[in-house]
């Protein structure tokens, strides 16, 4: 009885650890594609910036090199001032009791003397 509550407790305790490195290892990654995304959004405004003068208004507007990140919904990119805007990011659905979560980006428009 007592072997096959000890293989019991290592086996519980082996999904456990296995479960939590795995939710980690996939935050680490979603997390990952979002930065990538958002430094190429961040490029897109720029190059646009210098062909128009303003900063855009929507994704779609930009030349952008990868897709929206999946599992995540983007919002409108809003311009506070000439020279800055923000873009809301957010992560969607749930993941084994991981709700969504949010992120604003700041670009800034650096003027060069």
């Amino acid at each position: 009885m007592s072997v096959a509550f000890a293989g019991t407790m290592m086996i519980g305790f082996s999904v456990y650890t296995s479960v939590s490195w795995y939710f980690q290892s996939r935050q680490a990654s979603e997390a990952m594609v979002a930065r990538d995304f958002l430094h190429d959004l961040r490029s897109a405004q720029s190059q646009y910036f210098d062909q128009h003068g303003e900063f855009a208004t929507s994704v779609d507007q930009l030349d952008l090199s990868r897709p929206i990140p999946p599992y995540f919904a983007c919002g409108s990119i809003n311009v506070d001032t000439p020279t800055q805007w923000t873009l809301p990011l957010t992560r969607v659905g749930s993941f084994f009791g991981q709700g969504t979560r949010s992120m604003v980006f700041t670009g800034e428009r650096h003027h060069e003397n």
